[in-house]
């Protein structure tokens, strides 16, 4: 039988905490976990980034909870839920809901997780909102009976598992991906004979130049016109499209915000965008790169935008884009920014002079095959990631309320 029941009726009680004291030394650093609302990331919790001392708990406002039991934000973070997997301390931002024998501890969490939203929507305060404990108390939640529970809490386990191992891979493939930007642009691809030079040490057989001579003449490095050549006045509803920011932040290049005639286009010739060009933001988020497709629409950059045009007799656009990419690199174009709100990029003659390692063309070639698998890993990965997160939230929707019975869902199998 399944009903609809406030938490009062399905916890034996609920525990409040505190924080000891950060004026003594001797309540910190002990063996204790003690849990605040920076931990939450998780469904379950075995350690805590800051640990207390037995005369802590004795000295202060915090609780010691038993494992196996729910921990809810009611302040900052609101709604956010765990179960904690060991004996564990909680702040006084946390709440332990104590599970009385007509629940099972893990659907009791997924319900609390799946009223996340009802329970920001009530919270209040100036600063800081939350919720009080009446609230809490009366929340309701839909309970079928025990085999029911943990039937439903061992499917979306499941998917939690499922999710937490993919996020793993992908964590997993961005170091190895990092890792091997480092060595492969420093080192390159089975070489055994290197050579010292104003970048650091290289293979023998590489190049270091400067950004200008390994682009176009003349269009090859071309920042956005001033924002007066591109004034709002001038836009039309339909047009050639004006680039922006988020196309090289983002990497999207579907969505358009602002359109120009083609008389103004012809005008502003020396701005326009070609398939393999290479766009990098110029303002706040500072040196986000993506490469123009084939398929990209006709336009113009704006003044947020630099454009870099490769000679490819030199350089590929695939190979500068990943160098660009990596952290190394990235650090440069950060440190050579200048702002302090707001940062820009540095300056034209600067970026120009810009020293970058030149492999020959065929191992440009071989280190971008290398990384576009790593890559192509990653956007695997990370679809299926999407996937799974749109089923767990299909299934809380579904199987906490009722709407889909267990048994369905158990013939169904919940991967496709």
């Amino acid at each position: 039988m399944s009903e609809w029941k406030k938490v009062k009726d399905l916890v034996k009680k609920i525990i409040g905490g505190g924080t000891p004291s950060r004026e003594n030394d001797s309540y910190y650093n002990g063996d204790i976990p003690w849990a605040t609302v920076k931990d939450m990331n998780s469904n379950v919790l075995v350690e805590t980034q800051e640990y207390i001392t037995n005369i802590a708990v004795k000295n202060s406002s915090t609780n010691i909870i038993p494992k196996g039991n729910v921990i809810i934000a009611t302040r900052i973070g609101v709604g956010r839920a765990f179960l904690n997997k060991v004996d564990m301390a909680i702040n006084q931002d946390l709440k332990a809901l104590i599970p009385n024998d007509k629940v099972d501890p893990m659907f009791l969490l997924y319900s609390i997780i799946k009223s996340k939203s009802f329970l920001e929507s009530i919270s209040s305060g100036t600063t800081v909102k939350g919720i009080r404990l009446e609230q809490l108390n009366e929340l309701e939640l839909w309970v079928p009976d025990l085999k029911n529970q943990r039937k439903i809490a061992a499917i979306l386990s499941t998917v939690d598992q499922a999710i937490e191992y993919t996020e793993a891979i992908i964590a997993q493939t961005e170091t190895v991906k990092k890792s091997m930007m480092q060595v492969l642009f420093t080192k390159g691809i089975s070489q055994t004979k290197f050579k010292k030079t104003e970048i650091g040490e290289i293979p023998k057989n590489w190049e270091v130049d400067s950004l200008q001579n390994i682009t176009l003449p003349k269009e090859g490095l071309r920042r956005g016109p001033f924002g007066g050549a591109l004034k709002k006045e001038i836009f039309v509803q339909t047009g050639y499209s004006i680039y922006e920011q988020q196309h090289a932040i983002y990497n999207d290049f579907n969505k358009f915000r602002y359109f120009i005639s083609e008389e103004k286009f012809n005008e502003m010739e020396n701005f326009k965008i070609k398939p393999k060009d290479l766009l990098i933001s110029c303002s706040g988020t500072v040196g986000r790169v993506a490469i123009v497709p084939f398929n990209a629409p006709e336009g113009i950059i704006n003044q947020a935008l630099l454009r870099i045009r490769c000679d490819q007799k030199i350089i590929t656009p695939e190979y500068l884009n990943y160098l660009l990419i990596s952290d190394s690199y990235q650090s440069k174009l950060l440190d050579m920014s200048h702002g302090s709100t707001i940062k820009n990029i540095v300056g034209m003659p600067i970026l120009r002079e810009m020293k970058l390692p030149i492999p020959p063309i065929e191992e440009q070639s071989k280190i971008v095959t290398i990384l576009d698998s790593i890559v192509d890993k990653l956007d695997f990965e990370q679809q299926y990631l999407s996937q799974l997160i749109l089923i767990k939230k299909g299934l809380m929707k579904d199987l906490l309320t009722g709407k889909v019975r267990v048994n369905i869902v158990e013939q169904e199998g919940v991967f496709k």
